[in-house]
């Protein structure tokens, strides 16, 4: 039962070094962040496609007053901190799921050019919301469980989706060439029962010019074989 409730963790946890990205905060802290279109990829991969096999909806949104960080014609500011209650909906088996984190920003901040208004806060703390999420369910767990401070780790996913998307991409050009073979064959047949001149010369072009991209002289050779019998076929009937 154990293995079974890791399914989705199992899937997930892996993260590929290609969508990360190291970043350094004031007061020395430090870490990896993910891509969050990568995330909503996998989640896309793993739910089905955004809206229908899973969604995000923002059930709570405030701003939240800090310390102070300056002044304003003799008024103190503070800083600003945007949140929002992001509860996130799956589908998986059939049945709904739900998990709910916060996410946040900084709305009205300081830094070395002074004080600042972020005006994709919103923007931001929504995608933070939807992240912490899903890690709830797994993904990304290798970067939030600290694996990532492993560089041995690091590479050793990295080599490991670079193998899988090797045999993807294998995997890929067979199915293409499975595809392109029933397509080859379809045309050959059609044109061998082309019902007219111009049907069967409108057809030939189209797939001479797909034949000879893909370098496919033996496909060129069939189908002016069939053309040629075709076109001698209909102008007998026509005599």
């Amino acid at each position: 039962m154990s293995e079974e409730n890791l399914l989705i963790w199992d899937r997930v946890q892996a993260t590929d070094p290609l969508y990360t990205k190291s970043f350094h905060r004031g007061g020395g802290f430090s870490g990896t962040s993910i891509n969050a279109t990568y995330n909503v990829r996998k989640a896309t991969q793993v739910f089905g496609p955004m809206g229908i096999g899973w969604g995000v909806e923002i059930a709570q949104e405030d701003f939240l007053d800090g310390g102070v960080i300056g002044d304003f014609n003799g008024e103190p500011v503070k800083s600003v901190i945007h949140r929002v209650l992001v509860k996130l909906w799956y589908i998986l088996d059939g049945k709904r799921g739900e998990v709910s984190h916060f996410g946040q920003t900084t709305f009205v901040g300081k830094n070395k050019h002074g004080i600042f208004t972020d005006e994709e806060a919103s923007k931001k703390s929504l995608t933070d919301g939807t992240t912490k999420c899903l890690s709830m369910l797994g993904f990304g767990a290798d970067i939030f469980m600290g694996l990532y401070d492993d560089v041995n780790y690091v590479e050793d996913v990295r080599a490991s989706i670079e193998d899988q998307k090797a045999e993807e991409s294998v995997e890929e050009m067979e199915r293409q060439k499975v595809q392109y073979r029933e397509w080859r064959d379809k045309t050959i047949h059609l044109l061998s029962t082309a019902q007219t001149m111009n049907e069967l010369e409108i057809l030939f072009k189209s797939s001479i010019r797909k034949m000879t991209k893909k370098d496919d002289l033996e496909g060129v050779r069939a189908a002016t074989e069939a053309k040629d019998k075709r076109k001698a076929e209909l102008e007998e009937a026509a005599s």
